[in-house]
């Protein structure tokens, strides 16, 4: 499907697509005009990095 796809975008925890083997330099690797997307709740390198980011977390952080 990465061969074919324009763009891919992702919202796991750090780590997780290298895990399944889906890593950027994987896909590109596929595809080199694939956009590759990814969206973290909580930064790639902060100190909640690993926890997840869902619906309920990230209403309840912009209230505080």
């Amino acid at each position: 499907m990465a061969r074919q796809a324009d763009v891919v975008l992702e919202n796991f925890r750090p780590g997780v697509m290298k895990r399944l083997g889906f890593a950027y330099e994987t896909l590109r690797a596929q595809n080199p005009r694939l956009v590759y997307c990814s969206i973290s709740g909580f930064a790639e390198d902060g100190p909640y990095r690993e926890r997840p980011a869902y619906d309920a977390v990230a209403k309840r952080s912009r209230a505080s």
